[in-house]
């Protein structure tokens, strides 16, 4: 399923460099304390709860920006749990994409059963030895991120897929709208080139954040 559009959520911890000053290093530095000590408790985590007038007179970046939405969305979690209780355990777990897809369609793609689109799956030089073994023809799984979908929300439990138009269990549907933003697809590798895979069936967005890639299991006992 394809990432849906939005405001981008999920993947938006990894995008922020805390080397790049030291009033940065610092900011992030009293944001992770506030986080292991007191994200439990928070009813929500903003610049005021951050340290106030410290944080007077400093521009924050987007990607900072960012952090403290998806972190205020994070202690919403514990805090605001609704009706069911809360939404996630404690433990709080940051992945950091390998790579892209890059997708020559702009058109939010059909899913990878039924899809015929050809791109790319480039990753970072770094991850070039990894993929000797992959051949012509194999199947592969690669996680993703929906990167682009909104925040999910305790209306969204039960949700109605356009291709069955009844409501259904989020986690009966392929719907991008997901407690945590992570998509998979099986894509069929038509070539292997360096630290790009060339691919068919693409089911995602251009510029998609990959998290890993697979070999997809066609039977019982293959790995």
């Amino acid at each position: 399923m394809a990432s849906a559009e939005g405001k981008p959520f999920g993947c938006v911890l990894n995008r922020v460099d805390p080397s790049s000053s030291a009033p940065l290093r610092d900011l992030l530095s009293s944001l992770g304390a506030k986080v292991l000590g007191e994200l439990p408790h928070l009813p929500q985590l903003s610049r005021a709860s951050l340290g106030g007038s410290s944080l007077e007179g400093f521009e924050l970046s987007p990607e900072v920006e960012g952090l403290l939405a998806a972190l205020s969305l994070l202690s919403e979690g514990f805090s605001s749990p609704g009706a069911g209780g809360p939404r996630f355990l404690p433990e709080v777990f940051a992945f950091r994409p390998i790579g892209r897809a890059r997708v020559g369609s702009r058109e939010v793609p059909r899913h990878w059963t039924v899809s015929d689109l050809e791109g790319e799956i480039e990753l970072l030089p770094f991850y070039e030895p990894a993929l000797r073994e992959l051949e012509r023809g194999r199947k592969v799984v690669v996680l993703f991120c929906f990167d682009r979908s909104r925040p999910f929300e305790e209306g969204d439990l039960r949700q109605i897929p356009p291709h069955r138009g009844v409501e259904m269990g989020v986690f009966s549907t392929c719907s991008p709208v997901r407690p945590n933003p992570i998509g998979m697809s099986v894509l069929e590798v038509l070539e292997v080139r360096g630290s790009t895979l060339r691919v068919r069936g693409l089911d995602m967005l251009d510029g998609t954040p990959i998290l890993d890639i697979k070999p997809f299991a066609e039977g019982r006992g293959e790995s």
